[in-house]
């Protein structure tokens, strides 16, 4: 059912939302046709095709008139219904993204302690549940022993399936195998960046994750931000949650972006 006005101005009585989703307005027992291309409202009257040239002719000057001496506006009400829905939808947007920003600044709040040593630091007791492992990886954090470079394969634990063995060449390191459930630096996600992520040593295959997707600081950080955003775009028609994410996906947040981090979930 198309949204019911009797003046152009009334269009303001609405959400800009409920509009995009309708897709269609009633006004002065013409309906119209809205949708958002490019990234800009575009109304087009409806049945138009159905009338002959003569017919079409003879109605723009009804309307043109009708207009004038009515409303007293020379602009189609087409035209002027575009331009109020662009700028209802230019508000509607820069209000999300400002409050999105707020909410991502107050989160950030909680990263002040969140150093690169300490997230170093911390990742080694998710690389292994044995202490005295534990203490061969601090000591060794700038060793290029443990390199890319020097990488030479993965092999399983011959006892233990909780466990994988890291080789560098003669040297190897007995790591945790246990599933990575909540970004701990384990399992799968430690024998992919060993095998496949650039590093000189141990302190760089770690720190390489500092206040990115893999942090779990940072994401707990955002989350706030992030979970009111994708509620409020949960109506949204598709246009208005395109332009929002376009418009905080470059938003840098620690050592990466807004989009890089949390697009997939933006989008979901």
């Amino acid at each position: 059912m198309p949204i019911n006005i009797n003046a152009v101005s009334e269009i303001r009585q609405h959400n800009i939302q409920d509009v995009l989703t309708q897709g269609s307005i009633s006004l002065g027992g013409k309906t119209y046709s809205v949708a958002v291309v490019n990234d800009q409202v575009s109304v087009q009257r409806q049945n138009l095709g159905q009338m002959s040239t003569g017919e079409r002719i003879a109605n723009g000057i009804k309307d043109f008139f009708g207009r004038l001496f009515n409303e007293g506006a020379l602009t189609t009400r087409a035209g002027r219904l575009e331009d109020r829905l662009q700028g209802m939808l230019q508000q509607e947007v820069s209000q999300s993204v400002a409050q999105f920003r707020s909410d991502l600044q107050m989160g950030q709040e909680y990263l002040v302690d969140h150093t690169r040593d300490n997230f170093v630091r911390g990742q080694t007791q998710d690389m292994t549940d044995d202490p005295e492992v534990q203490q061969v990886l601090l000591r060794n954090l700038n060793n290029p022993i443990y390199s890319r470079d020097r990488f030479t394969g993965i092999d399983e634990h011959p006892t233990d399936p909780t466990k994988f063995i890291a080789k560098f060449g003669e040297n190897q390191l007995v790591l945790s195998d246990r599933p990575s459930t909540n970004f701990e630096f384990r399992g799968g996600p430690l024998r992919e960046q060993l095998a496949n992520s650039d590093y000189g040593n141990l302190d760089q295959l770690i720190g390489q994750n500092h206040l990115t997707s893999k942090d779990s600081s940072l994401v707990y950080s955002a989350n706030p931000a992030i979970i009111n955003l994708a509620a409020k775009m949960q109506n949204y028609p598709q246009a208005m949650k395109d332009q929002i994410i376009a418009a905080i996906s470059h938003q840098p947040i620690g050592n990466t972006t807004v989009g890089e981090a949390f697009g997939d979930r933006l989008r979901a």
